[in-house]
């Protein structure tokens, strides 16, 4: 675990109020998702990369000699996701805060670790925040299967929490199986899926904060006769300020799904105003119905100004010569597109 820190400072600062995906082709297995705010050189910035394995990078993969290729097969081909993040800018009298992250490496039981908070002053009380996450399918050999490739989710979770002085970060990742004879490979490791997890934290002082939950659930088709698009849920805004982040949120996929499938992903969108989405939805490619069940806490901070500003970007996966994912950066601005 790997944590990282930041001095204090005070005036303004940034959050990320919102974050969404939507593949512009198919749907996709899950194998890096990033979503940051960050501050460097006094300049604000914001870095966003989405990337669903081979059938989006349009690698073409070399296979071990002794693994099955009828069992193992990947469909290189090259997609992109249609991202939006909106990042709102807090400000008020006496507003401090303190800036810091926690790496885990996790798995279906989780993990958590500590993340320190350095404050010039430390404030009497603080409301740690997300303010970006990075989920990485990377990892320790899988037999046949390169975990490099992605999952098929069926749990991401990830939360913040006052822990003395400091926050605490944790975070959950599971998936499922596909149930196709082309990824036997990826099934038969599914078990032993992880992801490494980059949570970064910011704790916030000197403002009144106000702090709620919501829930939403949708499904579609999970007879498996019919696939058509989905009509995600489009309930009320919360009512909280508009200057706000989450603190916690909980997506399941395929819940209870009887024979353990996991979820190809075709959008994904977590927006503080009370909407958090998921589908499936891919002509040619869909091979099942689809749920979700999601649960979040927000933060809203009372008596401050704030600006909304959504960004909207055209990312299109690219790996560096080692195989690592290059993300979009973008100073802060309107909306830009690729």
């Amino acid at each position: 675990m790997l944590f990282l820190l930041s001095a204090c400072t005070e005036g303004s600062v940034e959050l990320l109020s919102g974050f969404e995906f939507g593949w512009e082709a198919f749907n996709h297995r899950l194998s890096h998702l990033e979503a940051q705010v960050e501050v460097a050189d006094g300049a604000g910035f914001i870095e966003a990369a989405v990337v669903g394995g081979t059938s989006t990078t349009g690698v073409s993969p070399d296979l071990g000699e002794t693994c099955d290729p009828d069992a193992c097969q990947e469909f290189p081909f090259v997609d992109t996701a249609d991202v939006v993040m909106t990042v709102t800018e807090l400000s008020a009298p006496g507003l401090t805060w303190a800036r810091g992250s926690a790496t885990l490496r996790v798995g279906p039981d989780g993990a958590s670790g500590p993340v320190t908070l350095k404050w010039a002053t430390q404030p009497a009380s603080f409301t740690p925040v997300i303010t970006g996450f990075t989920l990485d399918t990377t990892g320790a050999d899988s037999g046949c299967y390169d975990p490099s490739f992605g999952w098929l989710p069926t749990h991401l979770a990830l939360s913040v929490e006052p822990d003395g002085t400091d926050a605490r970060a944790t975070a959950a990742f599971a998936s499922g199986l596909s149930l196709e004879d082309e990824r036997a490979c990826l099934d038969e490791a599914a078990s032993g899926a992880g992801a490494t997890v980059t949570v970064d934290v910011l704790g916030i002082a000197g403002v009144e904060a106000s702090i709620d939950t919501f829930s939403q659930a949708a499904s579609w088709n999970e007879d498996g006769t019919e696939y058509a698009e989905q009509d995600v849920p489009n309930p009320d805004p919360m009512d909280l300020p508009d200057a706000r982040a989450f603190q916690a949120f909980d997506f399941r996929f395929h819940v209870d799904d009887p024979e353990g499938r996991g979820a190809y992903l075709r959008t994904l969108t977590l927006d503080s105003a009370g909407l958090a989405s998921a589908t499936n939805y891919s002509p040619g490619t869909q091979l099942s119905g689809f749920d979700y069940a999601f649960a979040g806490t927000v933060v809203g901070f009372e008596g401050a100004s704030s600006r909304d500003t959504p960004t909207e970007l055209a990312y299109t996966p690219e790996l560096d010569a080692s195989g690592g994912v290059v993300p979009r950066r973008l100073e802060k601005s309107p909306v830009v597109t690729q």
